[in-house]
């Protein structure tokens, strides 16, 4: 069986209907270890089968453009999320690593 929903969404402007867009995503989060698990999200490892991502701009709006995934982007072999947000930390923030660590 295929699900295949139907969506349609317009907004009204001065007595005029317009088609808008619409996101139907769903931001559910999990604790992948479980439950009762006391590991967290830092402990988890990403593997990411891309070389490339769409960055945002200042309001998390996708920018269009098509960056390659290098550096603390770079998840297609696989790190954890604490290491990848240490990383991140002192590439794109200017951190030092032990400020990073904390």
């Amino acid at each position: 069986a295929r699900l295949l929903p139907k969506c349609s969404s317009s907004t009204s402007t001065g007595g005029e209907a317009r088609s808008t867009p619409i996101n139907l995503a769903q931001h559910t989060y999990y604790n992948l270890g479980g439950h009762s698990s006391v590991d967290r999200i830092l402990d988890n490892e990403l593997r990411l089968n891309c070389r490339s991502f769409t960055p945002v701009d200042s309001t998390s709006i996708p920018t269009g453009e098509v960056v390659d995934a290098t550096g603390a982007m770079d998840f297609a072999e696989g790190k954890s999320m604490r290491q990848a947000l240490i990383q991140y930390g002192v590439e794109r923030a200017g951190l030092d690593q032990e400020a990073a660590e904390e």
